[in-house]
Protein backbone atom coordinates (compact mmCIF):
# COMPACT_ATOMS: atom_id res chain seq x y z
CA UNK A 1 0.00 0.00 0.00
CA UNK A 2 2.89 2.36 0.73
CA UNK A 3 4.11 1.88 -2.84
CA UNK A 4 0.86 3.28 -4.26
CA UNK A 5 0.89 6.15 -1.79
CA UNK A 6 4.41 7.03 -2.90
CA UNK A 7 3.39 6.91 -6.57
CA UNK A 8 0.37 9.11 -5.89
CA UNK A 9 2.53 11.70 -4.18
CA UNK A 10 4.89 11.69 -7.16
CA UNK A 11 2.01 12.36 -9.55
CA UNK A 12 0.71 15.10 -7.26
CA UNK A 13 4.19 16.67 -7.29
CA UNK A 14 4.14 16.46 -11.08
CA UNK A 15 0.87 18.41 -11.18
CA UNK A 16 2.29 21.03 -8.80
CA UNK A 17 5.39 21.35 -10.97
CA UNK A 18 3.20 21.67 -14.08
CA UNK A 19 1.24 24.51 -12.47
CA UNK A 20 4.50 26.22 -11.62
CA UNK A 21 5.69 25.79 -15.21
CA UNK A 22 2.50 27.45 -16.50
CA UNK A 23 3.04 30.40 -14.16
CA UNK A 24 6.61 30.74 -15.46
CA UNK A 25 5.51 30.67 -19.14
CA UNK A 26 6.84 27.24 -20.02
CA UNK A 27 6.78 27.11 -23.82
CA UNK A 28 6.47 23.37 -24.53
CA UNK A 29 2.68 23.12 -24.25
CA UNK A 30 2.60 19.61 -25.74
CA UNK A 31 4.99 18.20 -23.12
CA UNK A 32 3.19 19.92 -20.27
CA UNK A 33 -0.22 18.66 -21.42
CA UNK A 34 1.01 15.08 -21.85
CA UNK A 35 2.55 15.01 -18.38
CA UNK A 36 -0.58 16.44 -16.79
CA UNK A 37 -2.71 13.84 -18.61
CA UNK A 38 -0.53 11.01 -17.34
CA UNK A 39 -0.71 12.36 -13.80
CA UNK A 40 -4.51 12.67 -13.88
CA UNK A 41 -4.83 9.21 -15.42
CA UNK A 42 -2.74 7.45 -12.80
CA UNK A 43 -4.34 9.39 -9.95
CA UNK A 44 -7.74 8.24 -11.23
CA UNK A 45 -8.90 11.82 -11.80
CA UNK A 46 -10.27 11.14 -15.27
CA UNK A 47 -12.69 14.06 -15.24
CA UNK A 48 -9.88 16.57 -14.75
CA UNK A 49 -7.98 15.09 -17.68
CA UNK A 50 -11.07 15.18 -19.90
CA UNK A 51 -11.79 18.76 -18.84
CA UNK A 52 -8.42 19.83 -20.23
CA UNK A 53 -10.02 19.50 -23.67
CA UNK A 54 -13.43 20.99 -22.86
CA UNK A 55 -14.82 23.69 -25.16
CA UNK A 56 -12.17 23.03 -27.81
CA UNK A 57 -9.36 23.96 -25.43
CA UNK A 58 -6.13 22.13 -26.34
CA UNK A 59 -7.95 20.33 -29.17
CA UNK A 60 -5.04 20.89 -31.57
CA UNK A 61 -2.95 18.61 -29.34
CA UNK A 62 -5.30 15.68 -30.03
CA UNK A 63 -3.47 15.28 -33.35
CA UNK A 64 -0.71 13.64 -31.34
CA UNK A 65 -1.30 9.89 -31.08
CA UNK A 66 0.12 9.79 -27.52
CA UNK A 67 -2.18 12.51 -26.24
CA UNK A 68 -5.16 11.19 -28.19
CA UNK A 69 -4.76 7.65 -26.82
CA UNK A 70 -4.46 8.80 -23.20
CA UNK A 71 -7.40 11.18 -23.65
CA UNK A 72 -9.57 8.47 -25.25
CA UNK A 73 -8.78 6.04 -22.43
CA UNK A 74 -9.63 8.64 -19.80
CA UNK A 75 -12.81 9.59 -21.61
CA UNK A 76 -14.03 5.98 -21.56
CA UNK A 77 -13.15 5.57 -17.88
CA UNK A 78 -14.76 8.90 -17.00
CA UNK A 79 -18.09 7.91 -18.57
CA UNK A 80 -18.67 4.69 -16.64
CA UNK A 81 -22.07 3.97 -18.17
CA UNK A 82 -20.76 3.98 -21.72
CA UNK A 83 -21.39 0.94 -23.86
CA UNK A 84 -19.23 0.28 -26.88
CA UNK A 85 -20.03 -2.28 -29.51
CA UNK A 86 -18.44 -3.69 -32.61
CA UNK A 87 -20.23 -5.76 -35.16
CA UNK A 88 -19.55 -7.24 -38.56
CA UNK A 89 -21.96 -8.50 -41.17
CA UNK A 90 -20.89 -11.11 -43.68
CA UNK A 91 -23.23 -11.73 -46.58
CA UNK A 92 -22.93 -14.89 -48.67
CA UNK A 93 -24.75 -15.58 -51.87
CA UNK A 94 -25.82 -19.22 -52.15
CA UNK A 95 -26.22 -19.21 -55.95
Amino acid sequence: MAKYSSLNSEYEKLLTTADLAVKNDYKNHYNLTLKKLYAYKYLGEYGKGVDMFANGQNSQLLDSSKIHNVYRDMLLKHHKNTITAYYSIDLFDHN
